[in-house]
């Protein structure tokens, strides 16, 4: 199987999640841009009514890999965890059941 019909075969919502961290992480450390430090979550920055709000600080933390061996490593157990959550999961028998997880647990969290 090529590694594009892996890509497309996937569940929408871990393929959607794994293109967002691999194409924000990958040119974020491996060639430096945009610099990581204006995608990690900064409350002063995003709760601020004197400049511009950067709202993308609340989302892009949780694609943002680490450097080295995590660039390959985090899509790769996303694409293993969240494959099988989204497909074969219990819990989540609609099709919209992750994507409504996945995001009550990054607003918990934030």
């Amino acid at each position: 199987m090529a590694a594009m019909e892996m890509f497309w075969a996937m569940p929408p919502v871990t393929r959607t999640l794994i293109a967002a961290a691999v194409g924000l992480s990958w040119p974020a450390h491996l060639i430096n841009m945009p610099d990581p430090y204006y995608l990690y979550f900064l409350d002063y920055k995003v709760l601020t009514l004197k400049a511009f709000p950067e709202i993308w600080r609340l989302v892009t933390p949780f694609l943002l890999t680490g450097p080295k061996l995590s660039l390959i490593l985090d899509p790769y157990f996303l694409y293993m965890y969240g494959s099988e959550l989204e497909l074969r999961s219990s819990r989540f028998s609609d099709p919209g059941d992750f994507l409504v997880y996945m995001v009550f647990v990054s607003v918990v969290i934030l």
